[in-house]
């Protein structure tokens, strides 16, 4: 996994077949200054499980070449309320 993704303490619990699962435990950094996990943190953790979902279907050796990355450019992530637990799976 990409140390972005391993410094937000995302890990990675199965991947394959269009699916991709991950956990994160939140911990204080996660937090905003309202003293709640921060939407980045949360916005991260599902571009992050929906770009390895996609990976995940593509033919052996298809996956985009590091010389030519790509982003996501556009997205939209609504949140009723923060989740009331420490854990956050996607």
């Amino acid at each position: 996994m990409a140390d972005f993704t391993e410094n937000l303490g995302i890990e990675m619990l199965r991947m394959a077949d269009g699916q991709c699962v991950m956990e994160l435990e939140l911990a204080e950094f996660h937090m905003s200054m309202a003293s709640r996990a921060h939407g980045g943190v949360r916005f991260s953790m599902l571009d992050t499980a929906l770009g390895r979902a996609v990976i995940s279907k593509l033919p052996e050796g298809r996956a985009v070449p590091l010389s030519r990355p790509r982003s996501t450019t556009s997205a939209r992530c609504s949140v009723a309320a923060s989740a009331p637990t420490p854990r956050w799976c996607a």
